[in-house]
This record gives structure tokens, sequence and C-alpha cells, in this order.
């Protein structure tokens, strides 16, 4: 994982739950060893706000509650009398994030709006929908947002949830757990989670980019793969008694079957795992000639799956999709009759494509300023606008004009105190940092 970019580039970007969660798995699984190894207070006190810190930002890590008793029940009766502090603490841990949410809310003044709460459910009903492989599916959420409160998404969804079943029937209900295995195991589409691709590519990168993609996609699940390898052989070869192991195996099973069986499923949510992966190769086993090369199993496995993956024929060279998700009702910003707004947006490299996106009843028109002041219209009908043709690299200006005598919507992203692109949104003169247009430049 070391070598890979996505580590530097994702992981590092996003202000996501993703790496908070990875890193609170591996601080509770190293802190956990550390105790049995040498009982201290010390390792406790980490491995309690561990499981805090990581149970408030992911509500997901629950599953490590049934996890550590199933362990506790599993071991030899030599290893309970120790299993008990480090047991008593994660326990003590996750009730206290109850209180300690609702302190936080309070200082934090929030509010929470009914119109913006989905039912559980709906992540549930999401995770049994065949034709998005049970990811989240955003005409869900669209039919959701048309009812009037919670208790009424609450009746839809259970009423959906139950004819979906029934639909998909035995048969069918396996399969979709096929699928779901298959997306919480595909790292290929993590480089670009929730950002649709970079900021500003280097150029040097978009020279080679589709091989570099490629050979970036090939690294992610060849990591994985190898991992995955690693700890099949490790299970087969060790002895699974001890404390350390049985929680990695049966808790690293539990957020399997919790994701594949009841939620809905990301592929970046399979990097949850990686922990898991590293700490049950890392077992000691007895030595075995006849395993030795499963290795092998991850690098066929990542090439089989790259050469069943098309090159793609368009690189992204400079894009900000970033929006804030269809449940909480995002509106666009307003522009004043006869006002304009523009953002800069460097180009590393030739593009013959450019879009911008806007609210489909906005009647506001776009420009594309090149560098040497000539003014291209961007057109087109709905909530796109774009030009196609040769744009050399330099620095370009998305100009949005407002010549009507009413104030038209323009969908302007905003971060508060973060930056969401390398150029600022300028209104009227104003410059705006935390304020983004939503575009994409491509190659194709």
């Amino acid at each position: 994982m070391t070598i890979n970019p996505v580590t530097y580039t994702n992981f590092l970007q996003v202000p996501y739950s993703d790496l908070p969660n990875l890193l609170a798995i591996a601080v509770i699984i190293v802190a956990w060893q550390a105790y049995l190894m040498k009982p201290h207070w010390g390792s406790l006190v980490v491995l309690g706000l561990a499981s805090l810190l990581g149970q408030l930002i992911k509500p997901s890590l629950i599953v490590l509650v049934p996890a550590l008793l199933l362990t506790f029940l599993l071991v030899g009766r030599g290893w309970q009398k120790q299993l008990i502090s480090p047991v008593v603490t994660v326990l003590v841990a996750v009730a206290l994030t109850v209180p300690v949410k609702g302190a936080l809310l309070s200082l934090g003044h929030y509010q929470n709006h009914d119109r913006y709460r989905l039912p559980a459910t709906s992540w549930i009903y999401m995770s049994y929908l065949k034709e998005t492989g049970g990811q989240y599916n955003s005409r869900v959420v669209e039919k959701e947002e048309t009812l009037p409160n919670v208790t009424t998404r609450q009746e839809y969804v259970t009423h959906a949830l139950v004819n979906q079943l029934r639909e998909l029937g035995p048969g069918g209900i396996l399969a979709q757990w096929g699928r779901k295995l298959t997306n919480l195991t595909n790292e290929r589409h993590v480089p670009i989670e929730y950002r649709a691709g970079v900021q500003v590519a280097p150029a040097h990168y978009l020279a080679h980019a589709r091989i570099l993609g490629q050979f970036q996609k090939f690294l992610l699940q060849f990591d994985w793969l190898l991992l995955l390898a690693l700890a099949l052989r490790k299970i087969i070869l060790a002895r699974l008694t001890e404390p350390r192991a049985v929680l990695l195996v049966v808790w690293a099973v539990g957020l399997v079957a919790f994701e594949v069986f009841l939620w809905e499923v990301e592929d970046r949510y399979g990097l949850a795992l990686i922990p898991f992966l590293i700490g049950v190769a890392s077992l000691p086993a007895r030595p075995s000639r006849s395993l030795a090369w499963w290795p092998l199993v991850g690098a066929v496995g990542a090439l089989l799956m790259l050469i069943n993956t098309a090159v793609p024929n368009s690189i992204c060279v400079a894009t900000q999709q970033s929006a804030l998700s269809i449940q909480y009702h995002e509106r666009p910003v307003e522009l004043a009759p006869k006002h304009r707004l523009s953002q800069a947006v460097t180009l590393n490299h030739a593009v013959t494509r450019a879009r911008v996106w806007r609210p489909r009843v906005s009647r506001v028109r776009i420009w594309l300023v090149t560098p040497q002041g000539k003014w291209l219209a961007l057109t087109g009908q709905g909530s796109l606008v774009e030009y196609r043709g040769r744009l050399a690299a330099g620095i370009y200006r998305i100009v949005v004009e407002n010549k009507t005598a009413y104030s038209q919507p323009v969908w302007c992203t905003t971060w508060e105190n973060g930056r969401l692109a390398p150029h600022p949104l300028v209104v009227d003169h104003q410059v705006r940092t935390d304020q983004s247009l939503r575009y994409q430049f491509n190659d194709e």
C-alpha cells in the first residue's frame, strides 16, 4: 500500500470517515495485542479512546461489540480472565459514545431536521436493488425526498423492501449477496471516490495518463488480492486459538456479513478490511512449502481484472464535482440580474471537451475565456452545458453571466474553511476561496 499513489491522494485529501475508520480499527487491533502481550493500563487507555472515537466517527464499528463477546466465549478459559479488562474497556467506551455524541452536538449547536432524515431501512432497501449491485441509489433518495416526513418514508421503504425481497426470491438474494461481496472487494474505483477525478493533474502524469491510470488500478487491486491470499494462507496454517487471531477473524467476518447481508455497500468500504488482513497475514504459523505460491494469487487475479477492464478513451485533466448529498436539499446560489461570476481553471494538458453544470431551470450564459482572451460559448440543454473542440494547455476562465431581468440559480459548492479547487470563485470582483463551480475538462 505504501507505493500506491491512492494512499496519498484519496485517503488524505477526501475529508470523509473512511480513513479515520481504518486507522481506528488498526489502533484497536494493535492495542488489543499489546495488552495481551504485556498487560498495562496504557494499552487499555489507547484501546478505549480508539473505540470511543471510532464509534463516534463510524457507527458500523458497533460490530466490534458482538465480535469481542464471541471471542471471549471461543477462547480457552486460560485466556478469559486476561480478556475481562480489555473487553469491559471497549464495552464502556462504546456505551460512552451516546452521551459524548450528545454533548458534542450540543456544543456545536447542532439541530436535527427531520426533512433531511432517512430511515435506516433505506440503506437496507438500497442494498437489495439489483440494478446498482447493492450500492447507493440516488433514485431511492429522490423518491423519499418527495414524501412529507420520516414516518411516511419508513412506510414506503418497508413496503418496497418486502416487495423487492419477494421479487428476488431465494436465488436472487444469494446472487445479490455475491454482487455485494464483489463490489466490497473491488477497489478499482477508489482513486476517484467523491471527486470524479483530479483537481489539476500534473503534465508529466497526463502525458501517460491512460497507462498510469490502469497501473494505479492494478496496484490497488494487487495489494488487496495479495493481502487476501496471504491471510487465507495463514488461516489454513495457523491455529486460531489465541485471542488475537480469534478476534481478527471473527471481527472481519462480522464486518463483511454486516455489509453483504444487511447494509448498502461501496467499494471503498472494503478498505476497512486492510488492518484485519495485515493482522491475519502476520500471525505465526508452521512453515509449509506447499502453499508458498499463494502470493501469486494476488498478481494473477489483478492481471485478470486488468485484462477485462477496457483502457479508458477519456482522461480527466481537471475537475471539481463535489456537492452535497441529494438528501440535504442543496440550494443553488442566486446570481443577480446583469451580474457575473467567474473561476479560473488550470489545464496542464490539451483537452477536447469542457463541461459545466447548472440547474435545469437556469437561464444563465456560460463562457470559457481562453488564455488569448477569446470567448467560447458553452451550449446544451438541461443541467449540463459543454464546449467541444481542442483547447491547448493553459489557464482558462469560466464566466457565468446573467443577462436576464431576474435572478438566476447557479450551482456553487461551498466548503466552509476549506478549498475545493486550486482557483477561487470570483463574484463581482469578490474572491470566495471556499466556493467553486462544478466543471470537468477531458481529453477524449
